[in-house]
């Protein structure tokens, strides 16, 4: 079964970009965008694996806001908006 996440990934001064799953609190980092999202693709299954091994994966799950109900992934909806924040002078 697959789970469609987010990839947050940010260009570092040093080091290539950094990246983050943002549902699962996740992160890892490369030096293209595309070894950044492939480690953090691996980070993430691990992190997986791991939460099933110690038999807490529905709940890291829903603490993500995903459900998994006969096969079939929900996710709750997400509502995203910029915000603008005033610089202190």
């Amino acid at each position: 079964m697959e789970l469609q996440l987010t990839a947050v990934l940010r260009k570092e001064d040093v080091g290539g970009y950094s990246s983050v799953c943002p549902e699962l609190e996740v992160a890892s980092q490369g030096e293209t965008v595309d070894e950044a999202i492939e480690n953090l693709k691996e980070a993430t299954e691990l992190y997986l694996e791991g939460a099933k091994e110690l038999g807490v994966l529905n709940e890291k799950l829903s603490e993500a806001g995903i459900e998994i109900k006969e096969g079939c992934v929900r996710k709750s909806p997400v509502l995203t908006t910029p915000i603008h924040a005033v610089m202190p002078a």
